[in-house]
């Protein structure tokens, strides 16, 4: 969003009919060496990516008024510094919107979750088992 809650030029764009997809049909090619993978797999999860992004910022017909809630539940997000789809930057502002946060920043790319899996689990563990001795079956 632009200053002021209004949408800015990249969500305008989004809400075109056709042009994002064949722009990221064009563009697949070429960030499909940044994201590690084949150009048609970079191609659909973008054109997916995209759809996504519709769905849930722009096509939800819920009106934001006001600042949202705050969240109480324990938040835990990974952020891999390599991504070139999406910047470490999405997570600035939210310890004001959670109140349980935790930011683990990881050395890696988009894939980084699927391509690291244990890592991912022993990271997500942290936050999702409290630490103790393990319960034994009863």
């Amino acid at each position: 969003m632009a200053a002021g809650g209004r949408p800015g030029p990249a969500q305008h764009l989004c809400q075109l009919p056709v042009l994002p997809e064949l722009l990221w049909r064009l563009l697949g090619p070429r960030y499909a060496v940044r994201a590690g993978t084949s150009a048609e797999t970079a191609t659909g999860n973008a054109v997916r990516g995209l759809q996504l992004y519709r769905a849930n910022l722009l096509g939800s017909g819920v009106p934001v008024r006001g600042f949202p809630p705050l969240i109480e539940v324990p938040v835990h997000v990974m952020v891999p510094l390599h991504d070139p789809f999406l910047s470490p930057r999405l997570t600035d502002g939210l310890r004001e919107e959670v109140r349980d946060l935790r930011i683990s920043p990881v050395d890696g790319g988009h894939w980084w979750p699927t391509e690291n899996s244990d890592a991912f689990c022993r990271l997500l563990r942290q936050t999702t088992i409290p630490p103790g001795p393990p319960n034994k079956p009863g």
